[in-house]
């Protein structure tokens, strides 16, 4: 399998793949997919050409991990999915059929 390398994911000294793994280590499912994704997005928001939906994106994965953690302390918080994931959201809606 090839892998393509992004320069948008391999600024500075350590790689995006290297350091999500590191800051995710010990995390368990969905919490470790919401703090990847988030961090995906934060590593590459400048480099890519999408900065404000890049940002928009990580601000909305940290919602949800912020949701789950209030959710694990009996704090209810509900957030619907922002209008700028409507890709994401017809995509989810496609894989679901």
């Amino acid at each position: 399998m090839i892998i393509d390398k992004r320069d948008y994911y391999n600024r500075g000294k350590i790689e995006a793949i290297d350091a999500i793994e590191s800051a995710c280590t010990g995390l368990t499912g969905y919490e470790g997919f919401l703090t990847g994704t988030c961090l995906k997005y934060l590593f590459r928001w400048r480099w890519k050409g999408t900065a404000v939906a890049d940002l928009r994106k990580a601000r909305y994965y940290l919602d949800r991990l912020i949701a789950e953690q209030e959710k694990a302390l009996g704090i209810e918080h509900a957030e619907s999915m922002p209008e700028h994931f409507t890709q994401d959201r017809e995509a989810l809606a496609e894989d679901t059929k």
